[in-house]
């Protein structure tokens, strides 16, 4: 991807994707339009539509200029589009949402204070319609970002997603820098971006309420060539996200799963324990197991305390959103706590505080049967 030599300063542009999306494209549009400042811009990138997404982006005049390209899913077209792009910032936006009022000044004023950020982070509401083009429908449920001064901003992203959709506002100049999104994502590109960008740049989460209404539907996603129907979205999810740990996550040092605030022996302590717990949320045992047993070997004498140990209790269920089970539910998930527990002093108290949320026989029982894991 070329990048721009200059970039007009303060000024933002909306990049949109879109595919099939002509009712939803309107509405999110209309948002857009009316959130707009003097000098920003918005552009649409039709990804092979066969519907009226070309027509209804046109009508909405000449601040929104329409590129057209044959299918080839988000990454494609999001990708093209960031090529065309001059302004100093750049909002990729999704076709279904809708941007809340005074949000593109909230965002653009906080990235001309802080010239180090690469990108901020803003919160989204959940929202829904009975169909395609109805009004948004916000849930009250507000998409949650953890506090960074407890345990800092890349461990718990390491963990799960909390960057949603359009939840990064970024400096157009990073979003070319590092190549845009990857085309063989076809789920989970915004998570994979989100981790390159965090790990290169400085980041900081924009104060106050959302910025924008995250649409909730139930229809295919991914280009024609690889469409994914609403109900197999997690398990592809899933799938993707292990890509994403063994590609971004697995070779990075201990220090970067370190928290602020916490040092020396016990600093390494946590940072193997929160690389157990990134691979866990995976529901990566094998790799679950060998952090936690570099834990119990390397700092053998070392014991958990109450809040590495909080950590650990937690350990078991994360992973839960995927729908595909738990390590707290897979017999060789304890088969390997039991080994940890007899390699030391530590080793015994971790195994101690993984069991805390064990289920019971019967309950394991009839996961099994039920779910078949």
């Amino acid at each position: 991807m070329p990048l721009s030599n200059s970039f007009e300063s303060g000024l933002t542009t909306v990049l949109i994707p879109t595919f099939q999306r002509a009712a939803t494209l309107r509405r999110c549009l209309e948002s857009v339009m009316a959130d707009l400042g003097e000098g920003d811009r918005v552009l649409v990138v039709n990804d092979g539509s066969t519907d009226s997404t070309s027509a209804v982006a046109r009508s909405f005049g000449p601040r929104v200029s329409v590129l057209e390209r044959p299918n080839g899913g988000k990454a494609a077209a999001t990708n093209m589009g960031l090529a065309h792009v001059t302004t100093e910032y750049c909002w990729v936006f999704d076709d279904d949402d809708v941007v809340l009022e005074g949000a593109i000044g909230r965002l653009s004023s906080f990235m001309n204070k802080q010239a180090e950020l690469g990108f901020c982070v803003s919160r989204s509401e959940r929202a829904t319609s009975g169909s395609d083009g109805e009004a948004l429908r916000p849930t009250g449920d507000v998409w949650p970002i953890p506090d960074f001064t407890t345990r800092g901003s890349l461990v718990p992203l390491f963990e799960s997603c909390y960057i949603s959709g359009a939840g990064m506002f970024a400096r157009t100049e990073m979003l070319q820098s590092l190549g845009g999104l990857d085309s063989r994502y076809v789920r989970s590109q915004d998570y994979h971006f989100a981790v390159r960008a965090a790990l290169a740049r400085a980041f900081a989460v924009l104060p106050g309420g959302p910025t924008y209404l995250y649409a909730q539907h139930d229809s295919a996603r991914g280009p024609l060539s690889n469409r994914i129907a609403a109900q197999h979205v997690l398990r592809k999810w899933l799938t993707f996200d292990q890509s994403i740990f063994f590609e971004l996550l697995a070779s990075l040092s201990d220090e970067r799963f370190a928290e602020p605030g916490v040092a020396g022996p016990r600093s390494t302590a946590v940072a193997l324990t929160n690389r157990a717990r990134a691979s866990a949320s995976k529901l990566l045992g094998e790799q679950t197991f060998n952090a936690l047993l570099r834990r119990a070997s390397e700092l053998a004498d070392l014991l958990p305390d109450a809040y590495e140990r909080s950590l650990l209790e937690s350990l078991p269920t994360l992973g839960f959103w995927y729908g595909a089970g738990v390590l707290a539910h897979d017999r060789r998930f304890w088969k390997a706590v039991r080994e940890i527990e007899h390699i030391s002093a530590a080793g015994a108290a971790m195994a101690d505080a993984l069991a805390t949320k064990r289920p019971s026989r019967v309950l394991y029982g009839l996961s099994v049967i039920a779910k078949g894991y």
